[in-house]
């Protein structure tokens, strides 16, 4: 339920971000897990690591993208600006 919550307050970042910046596209997503350890034929068991970025929200403003970084609460925990190189995009 945790992270439902925390994904309401991603989703109010970005519309409010939407509507005061207007970037051309708004994206939020969440970070998968990492399998770091894996016992069984059928994976019976596996330990899995969470680092501390969640959630992340890319926004699109054409020259440049801006990536919004969130904990596990949807707490913004930074953010960083990337030009739009082929290869990034990819």
């Amino acid at each position: 339920m945790e992270i439902r919550k925390a994904f309401e307050k991603v989703k109010r970042f970005v519309d409010w971000e939407y509507k005061q910046k207007r970037p051309k596209s708004i994206q939020a997503l969440r970070v998968k897990s990492q399998t770091i350890f894996t016992i069984g034929t059928l994976p019976d068991y596996q330990i899995k690591s969470i680092g501390p970025v969640i959630f992340i929200v890319v926004s699109d403003y054409g020259d440049s993208l801006t990536v919004y970084f969130f904990n596990k609460f949807g707490d913004k925990l930074g953010s960083k600006k990337y030009e739009p190189t082929p290869k990034f995009i990819n």
